[in-house]
Formats: structure tokens, sequence, C-alpha cells
């Protein structure tokens, strides 16, 4: 029983930080995991929600975050095309640091473009600006 608790453990973990992860981004809203039930979005006061009633940034946000999660076995490299679109200004602010935690230990790789000084302000050293000539 503690082999199979501890083959768990590393799956427990990262369900424990994408949930997380998604929840400091949510206002009035929280998404849950469970085995039974699987992934639970509820209303502040407890409701259950259903994922098309989230927001467009929410969706938005939620897809991106768990195309991570679904890659993280493999080397991968991600184009996002300004993730910015449906993230407001506080979640730009965090966006990149939580793909970053999310990918931590993987070998995968994120390549954005972006208009928002707000997404990249916190990572000016890895920033590239491209010109047209």
């Amino acid at each position: 029983m503690e082999a199979r608790l501890d083959g768990l453990q590393e799956f427990y973990n990262l369900v424990t930080l994408f949930t997380s992860t998604i929840n400091s981004f949510f206002t009035g809203k929280t998404i849950s995991y469970s085995i039974r039930e699987g992934i639970v979005f509820k209303t502040k006061g407890g409701e259950l929600l259903q994922p098309h009633l989230l927001s467009s940034g929410e969706q938005h946000l939620l897809l991106l975050l768990c195309n991570v999660l679904v890659a993280k076995q493999h080397p991968s490299i991600f184009f996002i095309d300004e993730p910015e679109l449906s993230l407001n200004i506080k979640w730009q602010r965090n966006f990149i640091d939580s793909l970053l935690a999310l990918s931590d230990g993987t070998a995968g790789q994120f390549i954005l473009a972006s208009h928002s000084i707000e997404l990249i302000s916190q990572h000016k050293s890895k920033v590239v600006k491209l010109n047209q000539p």
C-alpha cells in the first residue's frame, strides 16, 4: 500500500500545484480535483460551475496551463501568440511565472509573441525584440 501511495505522490504534487496556480488567478470561484469527480469548478458559495460558464480569460488561462501539464513528460516548445488578449493586467503580471512553475523540471520551452509590457517586464533579460527590415 505504501509503495502505491509513493507512486502517486508526484501526480498529487502536480495536481496540487496546478489547482493552486489556477486558484491564484480566479476570483469568486475555485478549481479542485478528486479521483472520483475529476476537475470541479465551484463558485465562492460552493455551487458547482460548468466550465463553459467561465469567462473567456479564465478558459484561455485554463487551456494554456492544461497544455503545459499534458506536455510535461515530453520535451516541448510552446509558441504562444499574444497570450495577454484574454488576460487582465494582474493575470498578465503572473502568467509567465505560472508557466515556468508548472513546467519546472521539464525540457519545455516557451516562445511568446506579445505587445504587453505587463507580461514581459519581469523577464526583461529573456526578451528579444524583433524588428522588421
